[in-house]
């Protein structure tokens, strides 16, 4: 006893030649001669000019910084560490009064350790 396969195969084996031609002129109709290079980029178009873009602004950002850094550098190197815990102080206690806290009930902050430098200290043992 046959297959339904097989039963299929041999009703319809005249038709593959004729599906093979077939196929084959479908084929050739959508084969394509090589590509230039036009072809190739003018799909990117709006790709390349979304990376141009992106590029031309990093560029402006890049030109748009100040012209002498080493000048700001130079004044915020001018205030000392105590100078810095008094602006910060100031600064909580600003922030607390914008949140409506009475100034009287803010903790006090313990002062922070300031070493001595080496200079300041006395030598301990006379040198002979």
């Amino acid at each position: 006893m046959k297959t339904p396969s097989e039963i299929l195969l041999e009703r319809h084996a005249s038709a593959q030649s004729k599906l093979n031609v077939l196929r084959r002129s479908v084929v050739a109709q959508f084969a394509k001669p090589p590509q230039s290079w036009r072809e190739r980029v003018i799909p990117l178009r709006w790709h390349l000019a979304g990376m141009t873009a992106v590029w031309l602004l990093a560029a402006v950002l890049q030109f748009e910084r100040p012209s002498a850094p080493s000048t700001l550098v130079a004044e915020n190197n001018s205030s000392t560490p105590r100078d810095f815990v008094v602006a910060l102080l100031e600064n909580r206690r600003q922030l607390l009064e914008m949140i409506d806290a009475a100034v009287g009930e803010v903790p006090p902050v313990p002062q922070p350790f300031v070493p001595r430098r080496r200079s300041e200290l006395q030598a301990a043992a006379a040198v002979v």
